[in-house]
């Protein structure tokens, strides 16, 4: 409701106790026994300056609007009380103090409050009478009335009013339902109230009390948030020394395993000990059949006899595997195919016929196997070396066995250099592996062992990586002891820009490896990190190095680790025909292997399930999780607000200013977004963004169009500019991130429904265009915004009310925590 107050139409108002004590009595007396009227509603105060106080103090959650002849303290609206031009009927309590004995027009301003008061409002006002000295005229107290000082002949005018004064102008029976007039004889007052006849419905709807009302949500909304902070604290507090104990423990656990690898590293050495001192007893026994030979030189028969003997004892015959281990160490490869055919027997000519070729390849082999497990058995090693050498050995043996069938020896070579490579003598794979380790075992010392491993291509910063790193945190804040480790498994590419959460490590493949790197050997490096760390989630989103995995080794993996995956939408051809990219290679062969499969739109699950009739048990995997957006929304909420203004009231015949915002390659329709520029000639676009797929051609020069560059936050977008929209021209998407973002920055958006940005975009929150536009359709919704700005604000309006209630932090980390076994079996955090 509104509440108006008339103090003095010149500047006669003194202070919120007014000329004297009993004047605030009065009113004070007035407001407790008529206290509606002084509650929710809009106080205009005429006469209203504020030389030592003012009325407001007599009003609470009202619209106090205060009116005088003259700009001052405590004046809103500057107008004489007769010429105060509101709507008739529109005010539901006028109250005036000290003021009339000064208007030399009160009559016409008294005419004028009953105007303007509604039907069953309040009309109140204290004033001079008979007994009052005359004051605030410049021929005795000027200063009482500062504001009529430069009105002439109204600083002058004086008059002392009575009750007859009051009634010969208004007809008081007839006006006002209720009312009264008393006089104060020791001040020389004249007061009244009234309530005018007649009745208004109560109104609860004003601006000032919508705005009110959202202060107050908000208010409470802030109180709830800071009681949840503080007890975050204290959880965060009790999980810092709970962590602390952890650490503790493993700092004694990692003692007890240094002293343990000392003790292994002595054994090993001993054994080696032993292992020499063997060879050397060997090669005594060898020096002495020697010796013994030559000596026995001039008896040919006798030395031959004694030879024959020697190479029949049971030393001989023990240490025979040890020399032939010895010999393949040193890569003496002749003298093993010498020692293997002569142990062997080469088949006589007669037995080579066409027939007999193949009995006598299986009988050899046979020997050849059989003389692998006799040294192989007989080393004086453990069982784990054992088990590496039987490895090594094997593609040997299958190459010696190639040999004694007539194939060259250099396939020897080649069998043991590629055994020595897999092992990790010097191979690759090993290698990497242990430099995984071993740097991964320095970064997550703090933060503690891994929890979830998120899979990405390459770490730059589009809407993948977004994803990958909203997860990460997600993932962070259910486990706070534990890792979270992204692997960069495709490209060795990382943006410089991109900042990781808390808690969370970066590890790329192609560190690993000396040289350029396949795909097979990170598949190789990706398998070996998940089997020794055994994490509880592996996650890929967009890496084919991770999802061949899945391919390959998914049934194995499964028993290990949870297996997930994202995909967002469908690819197509540039012909817009065939579909291709991860969901055409990858979804139906590999879902059986997944705990989960996640999207960040509906759109797709459905698309997805219809494409490959997936039955009911894949379609459960799926699961729609909407991203968050990342404009910190209370940090910007006063420029949103200004934004909108600015928007609405902007004039339809103005040139428009367009965004556009993404990566510069195929897929996201530069070569639309081109064509729009050159033929939009009412409109100036910026557009940002850097070049991917298109590096090495130069972007055409429009005289309507700049280019600003890569950007890495949503604010910059805006930082000087207030855009009347931005338009979309992606070929195929999910949920895109930047449509979020700017939808933040409560831009108006002009979007192709491509994948799920129909979910986001329609006639209610925006500009929806069909998914193969043409450059008409753009003109024609950019046209629109044009034609009509408070539109388009209404609409960017309802866009920022969907993705604050949908896509804010609180609503992606709730709904991660109902994934089935992505942070536990019963979908909230592990233990």
């Amino acid at each position: 409701m509104v509440v108006i107050t008339s103090n003095r139409i010149s500047s006669l108002i003194h202070s919120k106790i007014m000329a004297h004590v009993q004047q605030a009595e009065f009113c004070l007396s007035v407001r407790k026994t008529f206290p509606t009227y002084f509650s929710e509603r809009i106080v205009i105060d005429i006469g209203s300056l504020d030389i030592n106080g003012n009325n407001q103090y007599l009003f609470a959650n009202c619209l106090y609007l205060g009116v005088d002849v003259a700009p001052g303290r405590n004046v809103d609206f500057v107008s004489p009380g007769h010429a105060l031009a509101l709507p008739d009927e529109s005010i539901d309590t006028i109250v005036s103090t000290e003021c009339f004995e000064h208007d030399q027009y009160y009559e016409r301003t008294l005419k004028n409050i009953i105007r303007l008061l509604k039907p069953g409002g309040m009309f109140l006002f204290s004033c001079a009478t008979t007994g009052r000295p005359e004051h605030g005229t410049r021929r005795t107290t000027p200063h009482d009335a500062p504001l009529i000082q430069g009105f002439g002949e109204w600083s002058d005018y004086y008059k002392n009013l009575e009750e007859s004064d009051i009634r010969e102008i208004i007809d008081i029976d007839s006006v006002f339902s209720k009312y009264a007039f008393s006089i104060n004889n020791e001040t020389h007052d004249l007061y009244f109230w009234g309530i005018k006849a007649g009745q208004s419905p109560a109104r609860t709807d004003y601006s000032f009390q919508i705005q009110r009302a959202a202060l107050q949500s908000k208010l409470e909304k802030m109180e709830i948030h800071v009681v949840s902070m503080q007890e975050t604290i204290t959880e965060r507090d009790r999980t810092i020394n709970a962590l602390n104990q952890v650490v503790l423990a493993r700092d004694e656990y990692i003692g007890c395993l240094n002293h343990r690898v000392r003790e292994v590293e002595e054994k090993l050495h001993a054994q080696s000990r032993d292992f020499e001192s063997a060879i050397k007893d060997l090669q005594h026994q060898a020096s002495l059949a020697r010796e013994y030979g030559a000596a026995m030189a001039g008896n040919a028969a006798g030395a031959q006899a004694e030879l024959s003997r020697i190479y029949q004892s049971r030393s001989w015959r023990v240490t025979k595997p040890i020399r032939l281990t010895g010999r393949i160490a040193r890569g003496e490869f002749g003298l093993v195919k010498a020692a293997v055919l002569n142990h062997l027997g080469k088949p006589s000519a007669h037995e080579l016929t066409q027939t007999s070729v193949e009995s006598a390849q299986v009988q050899r082999s046979a020997k050849l196997y059989a003389v692998g497990r006799r040294i192989y058995h007989a080393l004086p090693l453990t069982a784990a070396n054992k088990m590496k050498l039987r490895r090594m050995v094997s593609p040997f043996l299958r190459a010696a066995m190639d040999v004694s069938d007539g194939r060259p020896v250099s396939s020897v070579v080649a069998a043991l250099k590629e055994s020595r490579n897999q092992l990790g003598w010097g191979g690759r794979r090993e290698a990497a592996l242990d430099a995984a380790l071993r740097e991964l075992s320095v970064n997550i010392k703090d933060s503690g062992p891994v929890c979830h491993v998120i899979v990405l291509p390459f770490l730059a910063t589009g809407g993948a990586e977004r994803v990958a790193l909203n997860y990460a945190q997600a993932a962070r804040n259910a486990n706070p002891g534990s890792t979270v480790l992204i692997v960069i498994a495709d490209r060795g590419l990382v943006s410089d820009r991109v900042i990781l959460p808390f808690g969370a490590q970066l590890l790329v493949l192609d560190a690993f490896f000396e040289g350029e790197s396949s795909y097979t050997e990170k598949q190789q490096l990706l398998e070996d990190l998940l089997t020794a760390l055994r994490p509880k989630v592996t996650h890929n989103i967009n890496s084919e190095v991770a999802w061949n995995l899945y391919l390959s080794k998914g049934e194995r993996l499964a028993k290990i680790t949870k297996l997930f995956a994202s995909i967002f939408a469908f690819q197509f051809s540039p012909d817009g025909k065939s579909k291709i990219g991860y969901a055409a290679y990858f979804l139906q062969p590999g879902i059986r292997h997944l705990t989960g499969l996640l999207s960040d739109n509906k759109r797709f699950i459905h698309d997805a399930s219809d494409e490959y009739s997936l039955p009911d048990a894949d379609r459960a995997k799926m699961h729609a999780i909407y991203n968050p957006v990342r404009v910190e929304r209370s940090r910007l909420s006063p420029d949103v607000h200004a934004r909108l203004a600015e928007i609405s009231t902007r004039q339809s015949s103005r040139r428009l200013k367009i965004l556009w915002a993404g990566r510069l390659d195929e897929e996201k329709r530069i070569d639309l977004l081109f064509e729009l520029i050159g033929n939009c000639d009412f409109a100036d676009f910026d557009v940002y963004g850097d070049r991917v797929m298109t590096r090495d051609s130069a972007l055409p020069e429009f005289p309507n169009a700049q280019y600003k560059g890569a950007f890495s936050t949503p604010e910059e977008l805006v930082d000087n500019t207030i855009y009347d929209a931005f338009i979309f021209t992606s070929r195929w998407e999910g949920m895109p991130n930047i449509l979020l973002e700017v939808g933040a920055l409560a831009i108006p958006v002009v979007a192709t429904t491509v994948g799920g940005v129909g979910e986001l975009i329609t006639d209610e929150t925006g500009y929806p265009l069909p998914e193969r536009p043409a450059i008409a359709d753009y003109l024609d919704a950019l046209r629109k915004v044009q034609a009509d700005p408070v539109a388009a604000s209404i609409k960017a309006r309802n866009l920022l009310a969907l993705i604050e209630e949908r896509h804010s932090w609180s609503a992606f980390e709730e709904a991660a925590k109902q994934i089935p076994e992505y942070f536990n079996k019963n979908g909230s955090e592990y233990a």
